[in-house]
């Protein structure tokens, strides 16, 4: 079995004259592969591509004024665009469009564009804005004597009652306000009142503690040395070594070392 791609089974002797007289004849390639897989074959024509690579392997030539690329807008094309862009839906134009020999528009924009370009496109009438209708000179006069003197939804459904298009919501009037320079006086613009700030009593300051006596001192330090004893024989207790009662209790080791000393000597007594 030969390959499917460039092999005999896929050009066939038939398909093989048929290639050689589209080619010469400059037909475009996609439509010279269907034109060949509508002939008997064991296998198909797999692209425009494969029938590029068989005819450069023939060395057919293409005619002199032939193009490689194929033209996007024919004749054929611009006569049915001129006579139907302004008649029939633009999804309608652009099917007939593409039905016709040539590459694929891709989209309507991209033929409203061609059709601008062309002069095609009928003029459309000028239409009034939407700001111009709305805001009719009764509507103007009303908001600029009461902008900022009403309330807002007061404002609106008057406003609306007025003859005109509807108005959507307030936002679209203080638009309006501010692109025909309407201000709203400034008195009635209420000030906030301010917080009330929390009032605290004047701190009185703490009298100074009376000063140690020498017999008060002897018995804080006895005090301190007795808690620092009592944590200490705890600890050795729990079989702390001296290292770490040094630093639990933040003091010199041979400190405690005495302690564990002490404590040892306090456990024979006991015994």
């Amino acid at each position: 079995m030969t390959h499917p791609g460039n092999g005999r089974a896929t050009f066939t002797p038939a398909r093989l004259e048929a290639l050689k007289a589209h080619w010469e004849a400059g037909m475009d390639a996609e439509e010279i592969a269907q034109r060949l897989n509508a002939l008997p074959g064991q296998y198909p024509v797999s692209s425009a591509q494969a029938v590029r690579h068989k005819a450069s392997d023939l060395r057919l030539i293409r005619p002199k004024d032939w193009r490689f690329t194929p033209r996007l807008w024919t004749d054929a094309r611009l006569d049915l665009l001129r006579n139907l862009v302004n008649l029939i839906p633009d999804a309608d134009v652009l099917e007939r469009i593409n039905a016709l020999p040539g590459p694929a528009i891709k989209n309507i924009r991209a033929m409203r564009e061609k059709a601008q370009r062309s002069g095609y496109l009928a003029a459309q009438p000028r239409q009034r804005g939407p700001q111009r209708e709305i805001w009719a000179e009764e509507r103007l006069a009303y908001l600029r004597e009461n902008y900022g003197r009403v309330q807002p939804a007061e404002l609106l459904a008057t406003l609306q009652a007025m003859p005109g298009e509807a108005i959507a919501s307030i936002k679209t009037v203080r638009s309006a306000a501010r692109r025909f320079g309407i201000k709203s006086p400034l008195t009635l613009r209420t000030p906030k009142a301010p917080k009330p700030r929390p009032t605290f009593a004047p701190s009185e300051p703490e009298p100074e503690p009376a000063p140690l006596t020498p017999e008060q001192q002897e018995a804080r330090v006895a005090e301190m040395l007795a808690e620092r004893e009592t944590t200490a024989f705890k600890m050795f207790a729990a079989r702390k070594d001296a290292h770490s009662v040094s630093a639990a209790l933040k003091i010199p080791l041979w400190q405690a070392c005495v302690l564990q000393g002490a404590y040892r000597q306090q456990n024979k007594e006991a015994a």
